[in-house]
């Protein structure tokens, strides 16, 4: 073998020994291309699908989980489901719009067919099932919402229980200072609701409890008594822009609300809450 042969011979064995060091030393110190070895700042492992999903908070393979706080057709469907078995309707007579939805929970209008309105409902998914947890336009109770853990944005109306305030419905008769404080005349009345037996769609269901309206709730004034109240309320909920697409509720200041005007008032029921013989909270009452 010739000296230039044998040159040549030592370049390319050196040239392949390098080659191969190389490839040994970065499959060493490359870690991240292992599955699992690329994990990021939340702990997602990319290799394997994972990504980051904020409205969730963890992890999820997009393709088997949507990152979303919308609600899926299948939770629409059940949820309307579960109001056409509670009122003997076929699931298509039921018109089920959305106000404020998480992926468990909803809160939103529903109205059935020939309605000529409907209600509130609020459903949630608890242990994967969901639940009707309130529907129609009575008082909905803190209390019973509890346990289906909703934001507290969707049930910022709810009423409490005795012991933090009495809640009333009726009429605000007048408005006015007094000894330098608000004050109102209230003149309460009796708000009855089919969704919570005590009024009756059909005359003769049942003798002893009235018949509802045709929009499924009833209003009765057994006398025009009104109380004197000092109100320390600062705003007021109003719900008369409430509309099927949409919760409707807004927030306005007291002297908005007292500027609202006579006509406005003697049409339109409000919910109070009565605390030591004042107005902690006033919101209007949404009639059907």
């Amino acid at each position: 073998m010739t000296k230039i042969t044998k040159s040549i011979v030592i370049i390319l064995a050196v040239g392949v020994i390098g080659v191969l060091v190389f490839l040994l030393f970065k499959n060493r110190t490359a870690p991240d291309n292992l599955l699992g070895g690329d994990r990021d700042e939340h702990g997602c492992i990319g290799s394997a699908g994972y990504s980051w999903c904020e409205v969730k908070q963890k992890c999820l393979r997009i393709w088997e989980e949507p990152c979303s706080s919308e609600l899926s057709g299948e939770s629409i469907a059940a949820i309307k489901q579960l109001l056409a078995d509670k009122y003997s309707y076929d699931i298509a007579d039921v018109h089920l719009t959305i106000g404020q939805q998480t992926v468990d929970h909803l809160r939103g209008g529903v109205k059935f067919k020939d309605e000529g309105a409907g209600g509130i409902v609020l459903a949630a998914k608890l242990n994967g099932v969901w639940q009707i947890a309130f529907d129609g336009n009575g008082a909905i109770s803190c209390q019973d919402m509890e346990k289906y853990n909703f934001p507290e944005a969707m049930i910022s109306d709810c009423a409490p229980e005795s012991g933090s305030g009495t809640v009333k419905v009726g009429y605000v008769k007048k408005l006015y200072r007094q000894n330098g404080k608000n004050s109102l005349d209230f003149d309460e009345v009796k708000w009855l609701s089919a969704s919570d037996g005590t009024c009756v769609s059909t005359a003769g269901e049942k003798p002893d409890v009235p018949v509802c309206n045709p929009n499924g709730f009833l209003i009765l004034n057994e006398n025009e008594d009104t109380e004197i109240y000092e109100v320390t309320a600062t705003t007021v909920k109003k719900t008369s822009e409430f509309a099927y697409s949409e919760t409707g509720e807004r927030t306005i200041g007291y002297e908005s609300f007292v500027n609202l005007g006579a006509e406005h008032f003697a049409a339109t029921p409000y919910a109070i809450e009565v605390a030591d013989g004042t107005i902690t909270k006033i919101t209007e009452k949404y009639i059907p």
